[in-house]
C-alpha cells in the first residue's frame, strides 16, 4: 500500500485517456478507495491479464512546425492512454527496473538511472582522441533505427524477456499488454473507429523504453572486439580505428552486414537517409577527399559527411568542436535576444526573474555535455564566455565598460558561479 500511495503522489498532470480518469482524481482518492485499486492491480498481475481499456489509446496528431500540413509525416502522434494503466506500469517499473538494468549491456545508456548521453559522448570522444595520440584514424557510422518503437516484433520482446531473470509474471504481463491493443485517431472533435495494433510497443507507455532496451540487448556487436559502439535507445554509433580510412573499411562493412541481419530478426530496419559515416583524423597529409570510405547499407552507399550531429552534439572530423560551438553560440544568441526583449531597466523583468531565465535557457544549454567540448581551444571557449558576460550585464544592469571581474563580484551568491570554468568543475565534481 505504501508503494501505491507514494506512486500516486508522484503522478504529474498528464492528459487522460479514453476512460476520462485524470491523475488529479487519482491523487484525490481517499485511503478507502486505494484498497480495491490495489486489489485490482494484484489480480491483474497474478492472472497475467490487462483490461482492454488499458490497452486502448487515442492518437492526437501534432504539427511539427515545418513541412507540408497535408503530409502525415509532418505531424507527430501523441498517444493519450489510461492514467490508471500508467500508474500500474509505474509500480511494475519500480519493482523490475533495477533487476533488468543489471543485465543490460554497458554500451546502452538510454533510459537508465544514472546514465545519460554524456556517457556515450565521453566514450566516443575518448576513443577518438586516444587514436589521435597514436597517429591513427577513426572511421565511424551513425545510425537511426526507422520507427523503432512502432514496428518492432512483440514476439521478439517475449523471446528476449525470457533471458532476464524477472519471473514468469513479468513475461505474462508483456504478452497481455503487447497484443490486442487498439488505437483511435482524433482530430479536433472527430474521432475515428478503433483499429487493432499488432506491432510495436505502446507509444508513451511507461515501460516501452525498458521493453525496447530488453529487445536490443543481444546486439550482435558485442561479439566483435575490433568494433566499438554506443547506444542511446534507438540511436547507435559504431566505430573502429586503423592506419587509414581504407584499413577500417572491411571491419565496418562486416559489422554493418551483421547488424542489418540481426536487426531484421526484430522486424526493424535502419533509416538510410539518417545514416551517416564520418572519418576522424588529424593527419596533415590526409586529403579532404580521403575522409570517406566505400560502405553500403541495404546495397545503398552510405553518405560520408564532414560533420554530423549525434546525441545533440556536432562532431567534426578533427574533433576540435568548431562546428558544435558555432551552432551553440547561434542558439545562445537567439536566447540572449529573448532576454534583451524582457530586460528593460525601467519596465523589464526583475533581477531575480532574469537570473532564473538565464539559468534555464542559457546556463542549461551551455552545461549540456560541457565536459566533452570543454577540450576546445581557449579562443572557441571565449566565444561562449562572451555570451555569458553579456547575460550577466543584462541581469545586473551593468554598462558594457564594466570589468568582467566586477560582474562576478557584484552579486557573488546569485550569479558569480555562472562561468565556464566553474561549470566544468561542477559537472565533473557534483559534490563540490
Amino acid at each position: 500500500m505504501d508503494v501505491l500511495t507514494s506512486t500516486i503522489q508522484s503522478l504529474n498532470d498528464s492528459a487522460m485517456g479514453e476512460d476520462l480518469v485524470h491523475n488529479k482524481m487519482l491523487r484525490a482518492l481517499p485511503p478507502t478507495f486505494l484498497v480495491p485499486l490495489l486489489y485490482l492491480f494484484n489480480r491483474c498481475w497474478d492472472s497475467g491479464t490487462v483490461p482492454s481499456a488499458w490497452k486502448s489509446s487515442i492518437l492526437v496528431p501534432i504539427y511539427k512546425g515545418k513541412g507540408d500540413r497535408s503530409d502525415p509525416a509532418s505531424y507527430r502522434p501523441i498517444a493519450l492512454t489510461s492514467c490508471i494503466a500508467k500508474l500500474y506500469e509505474k509500480m511494475i517499473k519500480l519493482r523490475f527496473e533495477p533487476l533488468i538494468d543489471n543485465s543490460l549491456i554497458a554500451e546502452q545508456a538510454g533510459f537508465r538511472k544514472g546514465r545519460s548521453t554524456l556517457d556515450n559522448l565521453i566514450q566516443l570522444d575518448h576513443d577518438i582522441k586516444k587514436a589521435f595520440t597514436r597517429k591513427r584514424v577513426v572511421s565511424a557510422v551513425f545510425f537511426d533505427i526507422k520507427k523503432a518503437y512502432d514496428t518492432l516484433d512483440p514476439f521478439a520482446i517475449l523471446r528476449q524477456a525470457h533471458k532476464f531473470n524477472v519471473g514468469n509474471n513479468f513475461w505474462k504481463w508483456c504478452r497481455a499488454m503487447l497484443f490486442n491493443r487498439t488505437i483511435k485517431t482524433r482530430v479536433g472533435s472527430i474521432c475515428s473507429s478503433a483499429s487493432t495494433v499488432s506491432l510495436g510497443v505502446p507509444q508513451g507507455g511507461v515501460l516501452s523504453p525498458l521493453l525496447f532496451n530488453i529487445l536490443i540487448n543481444d546486439i550482435i556487436l558485442a561479439d566483435m572486439p575490433s568494433i566499438k559502439f554506443v547506444l542511446y535507445a534507438d540511436d547507435l554509433a559504431l566505430w573502429t580505428e586503423g592506419s587509414s580510412p581504407e584499413a577500417c573499411q572491411p571491419k565496418l562493412q562486416g559489422a554493418i552486414d551483421k547488424l542489418s541481419i540481426w536487426l531484421n530478426t526484430k522486424n526493424l530496419v535502419f533509416s538510410i537517409p539518417k545514416t551517416t559515416g564520418m572519418v576522424f583524423s588529424r593527419k596533415i597529409d590526409l586529403r579532404q577527399d580521403c575522409l570517406s570510405i566505400n560502405l553500403t547499407l541495404y546495397k545503398q552507399q552510405i553518405h560520408f559527411a564532414r560533420n554530423v550531429k549525434f546525441l545533440g552534439m556536432w562532431l567534426d572530423s578533427k574533433l576540435n568542436w568548431n562546428d558544435h560551438i558555432s551552432h551553440l553560440c547561434d542558439a545562445l544568441e537567439k536566447r540572449l535576444n529573448f532576454m534583451r526583449a524582457v530586460a528593460g531597466q525601467k519596465w523589464g523583468a526583475s533581477r531575480d526573474s532574469l537570473q532564473k531565465l538565464f539559468t534555464s535557457i542559457i546556463y542549461g544549454k551551455i552545461e549540456y555535455c560541457l565536459p566533452v567540448y570543454y577540450s576546445a581551444s581557449k579562443k572557441l571557449i571565449s566565444k561562449i564566455e562572451s555570451i555569458v558576460h553579456h547575460g550577466l550585464r543584462l541581469i545586473t544592469g551593468a554598462l558594457k565598460s564594466t570589468p568582467i571581474a566586477a560582474l562576478f563580484n557584484e552579486d557573488n551568491q546569485s550569479v558569480g558561479g555562472i562561468d565556464c570554468t566553474l561549470l566544468i568543475e561542477k559537472k565533473l565534481h557534483p559534490l563540490s
